[in-house]
């Protein structure tokens, strides 16, 4: 072999070996995020503060993303389209302060549920003698507000006439159109009627207990179970390491 052709032999050799070599250094392709559906319009859940979404959901959404190695994508969502959205592949989780209910668990797919609340009621604070306890209000003849698509419309669509329900598609307006005087008491989950009450106390009260109890849970598309099954780990070790135990504390609202 000619000197010449052994030169170009060994620098083709040595070409694919720097080829091969930087192959094995290049990084992982990068996961795409997670898209998280939430409905900004709900405190202490979602909502928008200042500059920024805040709520205990959010808290939860970075931490699970960083548990999961992944980048984190909010999607605002308006709380009656949060299932369309999440099984057209527009988010793919719901995280949301999202009740479990057989309605949607036939639907979507629920992971393990975080927290137990409850529905109560909020009223103006002057008509807290007028309508002292929840059946008291219902035998009456109030306009009841609800936001839709929730477990607190499908409550009171059991209890009262249609022609006396309101209903909103965020609550933040249902709590305006309270002290407004256009609807006589709002139906939500307690740690949103506690929210609202926390923000204007001398306006607005909250009935002393608590309407009925319900577990919130994170929704995914049935189809994700692998996405389903990392969350739940992640919640398992938050449980044995403190972390959900510290982070619903630091909304107290949320906690019965």
């Amino acid at each position: 072999m000619s000197p010449v052709m052994t030169r170009r032999l060994f620098v083709s050799a040595l070409a694919l070996l720097v080829a091969g070599c930087a192959a094995t250094h290049l990084p992982p392709p990068e996961l795409p995020p997670i898209r998280v559906g939430v409905s900004p319009d709900t405190a202490p859940y979602v909502f928008w503060q200042r500059d920024h979404y805040a709520g205990i959901e959010i808290d939860f959404a970075a931490r699970l993303t960083a548990a999961l190695g992944r980048r984190l994508e909010i999607v605002p969502v308006p709380w009656d389209e949060q299932i369309p959205a999440l099984l057209a592949g527009r988010t793919d989780i719901i995280m949301s302060g999202m009740s479990i209910t057989p309605e949607r668990a036939a639907r979507v797919a629920f992971g393990d549920a975080y927290v137990t609340t409850a529905l109560q009621g909020v009223l103006r604070r002057e008509d807290a003698q007028r309508w002292p306890t929840p059946e008291a209000l219902l035998q009456s003849s109030p306009r009841i507000g609800v936001k839709a698509g929730t477990t607190g419309e499908a409550f009171v669509r059991k209890r009262r006439p249609d022609e006396n329900i309101v209903v909103y598609r965020r609550s933040r307006d249902a709590i305006t159109e309270l002290m407004n005087f256009r609807i006589d008491a709002y139906v939500s989950d307690s740690p949103v009627v506690a929210a609202a009450v926390g923000r204007w106390p001398d306006k607005l009260a909250a009935y002393p207990r608590n309407i009925s109890q319900q577990s919130l849970a994170w929704a995914f598309a049935p189809e994700d179970a692998e996405l389903r099954a990392a969350a739940n780990g992640v919640l398992a070790r938050w449980r044995q390491d403190g972390t959900l135990e510290r982070v619903l504390n630091a909304w107290p609202t949320i906690i019965e």
